[in-house]
C-alpha cells in the first residue's frame, strides 16, 4: 500500500491542582507543556541514477532529468551493431517508482536510430504486474547501425512520500524474460548479455 504523508499530532493534557481550605475552595491550573516541534520530512524527492559502463546494451540517464522526480533512461546499444529493432523487459520497485509516459503516447519513446516510418509503427510498450515494463520497436525493413545515440527511452516517476532519502530503488532486467533484437539478416537474436543497469537511489 502506498504510504501517505505522516503528520505527528501530540495531545497533552493540563494538570489541575485542587486545594481546599477554610470555608472556600479554588482551582489552580498549571501551565501546559509546549508541544514538541513536528519532525522534518525525510521522504525522498528525487531519483539519482549512476550510469553503468557504456558497453553492450545499457541504460544511461538523461542528464537533464537525473536528480529530479522524473527520470528518463536511454537504452543505448553497442556501436556498429546492425539491427532492425529490439524488445526488452525491465522491472522497477513499484513501492518507490512508477513507469511514466512522460507526455509520450506510450511508455516507450523512440530514439534517433531506428526509422519507424509512417503509421502504423511497430512501437509498443505496456506494464506488467509487480513493476514490470515490456517494450519494443522495429523498422519495417532494412537495418540501422547503432551509434552512441539512444535506441529508445523509458521514464520513471518517484512516488511521492513513499521512501526515505537514501533508499536504493531496485531496477533490473525482468527475471525470466529474454530481451531480443532482430539483426541485419532479419534473424531474431537474444541480447549477448543482460542490459547493463546502474544504481538507482532515491534522494
Amino acid at each position: 500500500m502506498r504510504p501517505t504523508t505522516f503528520h505527528l499530532l501530540a495531545a497533552l493534557g493540563c494538570c489541575l491542582a485542587v486545594g481546599c481550605g477554610g470555608g472556600g475552595g479554588g482551582t489552580d491550573a498549571g501551565p501546559a507543556p509546549a508541544a514538541p516541534p513536528a519532525p522534518s520530512s525525510t521522504y525522498a524527492t528525487a531519483l539519482v541514477y549512476s550510469n553503468p559502463p557504456l558497453s553492450g546494451f545499457s541504460l544511461q540517464a538523461d542528464p537533464a532529468s537525473n536528480g529530479t522526480g522524473h527520470l528518463v533512461l536511454n537504452l543505448v546499444g553497442p556501436a556498429g551493431t546492425a539491427a532492425q529493432g529490439v524488445s526488452f523487459f525491465l522491472t522497477a520497485d513499484p513501492a518507490a517508482a512508477a513507469w511514466s509516459k512522460a507526455g509520450w503516447s506510450t511508455y516507450l519513446q523512440p530514439g534517433g536510430v531506428f526509422d519507424l516510418g509512417a503509421a502504423p509503427q511497430a512501437l509498443a510498450a505496456g506494464l506488467l504486474p509487480g513493476g514490470g515494463l515490456q517494450a519494443g520497436l522495429y523498422q519495417k525493413s532494412g537495418a540501422a547501425t547503432f551509434s552512441s545515440a539512444p535506441l529508445a527511452s523509458v521514464a520513471l516517476d518517484l512516488i511521492p512520500d513513499a521512501v526515505t532519502a537514501g533508499t536504493t530503488v531496485a531496477l533490473a532486467p525482468t527475471a525470466g524474460q529474454q530481451a531480443v533484437y532482430v539483426d541485419g539478416q532479419d534473424r531474431v537474436q537474444p541480447l549477448p548479455a543482460a542490459i547493463g543497469i546502474g544504481t538507482l537511489v532515491a534522494r
